[in-house]
């Protein structure tokens, strides 16, 4: 993956609305690519990673519809400003990524 593919997934998943964005790999035995990874929140990340090593009949699919719920936990706490979300949106908030183009 390069930087811009990770831009590409900070704008799809909406990482600038996380307070801690983490990279995370749908199927950890996959390799990281666009279709592979997703940005959520770091404590989720460390959750599923924890969980994937200790928890028997843990799928790729049942990791992807939990991840799904907390994507849309997160969403539906999430208050939006149209302030944060203009400057979001012009890429002038903390958690955008620069990139030298």
């Amino acid at each position: 993956m390069n930087v811009a593919d990770l831009r590409y997934l900070w704008y799809r998943d909406s990482a600038a609305f996380l307070n801690r964005p983490s990279i995370n790999r749908i199927d950890p035995d996959g390799a990281y690519s666009i279709n592979n990874c997703e940005y959520i929140e770091l404590g989720d990340n460390v959750r599923l990673a924890r969980r994937s090593k200790t928890r028997v009949g843990w799928t790729p699919e049942r990791r992807n519809k939990y991840n799904e719920s907390i994507r849309l936990k997160r969403f539906a706490e999430a208050s939006f400003d149209r302030g944060a979300i203009s400057k979001a949106a012009k890429g002038r908030t903390r958690n955008v990524p620069k990139v030298d183009e």
